[in-house]
């Protein structure tokens, strides 16, 4: 009968072995590390932060200047709202309306490293935060990377949308006539024609009713100051005893 010979590990080999298992248990978390950096790290060593082109936008909207936010914005109006008549996306992001507001956005903070973007590689977030009439909101927005042009674009735009309702009661309301501070001309001025909702820019505007006066409720507030945020849909809202086309 052949003798086995059966070999007990030796302080040394258990030793290796020990020392192999930290190693492996530190490659692992720089392996893990690597991932989540190159999630959430740099856009590339070709590719500047776009935190630059959201704070371009930002201070444009902050100075009253529509017609610079609206140009960087455009293409992600059209993306999103391209065909669409029962909105108005252009009569409120002027800067007549911007200038006159009551408060605009202050108190811009962007963040300087962005994030991977909801639509592929080469899309990027960017949060901030900012105050109006010093209540702070924060938010952020997508942009992708053209390479035609070799620069970031807005694929959205820091727009609210905004309303005005001439309500007698939950069953009876239309489209109001109303006028908003900056401009002179009367919006929605036929509510079977009129649009059911308009963009425009964060910031607090002043909406008076061009509803009749003897159609209003005796408690119904013709002048509005009206809050927009990025938060919820804005509008004002005029209570009468008779919509104002029955009238007509």
């Amino acid at each position: 009968m052949s003798e086995q010979t059966i070999s007990t590990p030796t302080a040394q080999d258990e030793n290796v072995h020990h020392s192999r298992m930290p190693m492996v248990a530190i490659w692992l978390s720089v392996v893990a590390l690597v991932l989540v950096l190159s999630a959430c790290g740099p856009v590339g060593d070709d590719r500047p932060e776009p935190n630059a082109l959201v704070e371009q936008y930002l201070t444009a909207i902050a100075e009253g200047d529509a017609a610079a936010a609206s140009e960087l914005d455009a293409a992600a109006i059209e993306e999103a709202h391209g065909g669409d008549e029962s909105i108005d996306v252009q009569s409120l992001r002027v800067d007549e309306v911007l200038e006159f507001a009551e408060n605009r956005i202050d108190d811009i903070a962007v963040n300087e490293r962005s994030h991977p973007g909801d639509h592929g590689p080469d899309t990027r977030r960017v949060s901030f935060a900012f105050t109006i009439a010093d209540d702070e909101y924060d938010s952020s927005l997508e942009v992708r990377w053209e390479e035609d042009s070799d620069e970031w674009r807005l694929t959205e735009s820091l727009t609210v949308n905004f309303s005005t309702e001439a309500v007698r009661n939950q069953a009876s309301y239309e489209s109001a006539p109303f006028q908003i501070a900056g401009i002179s001309r009367t919006l929605s001025e036929d509510a079977a024609t009129a649009p059911l909702r308009y963009l425009v820019y964060p910031g607090v505007y002043r909406v008076t009713s061009a509803i009749p006066a003897d159609l209003l409720t005796r408690d119904a507030e013709p002048v509005q100051d009206v809050v927009a945020t990025t938060k919820a849909d804005t509008g004002a809202q005029f209570d009468v005893v008779r919509l104002p086309s029955d009238a007509e």
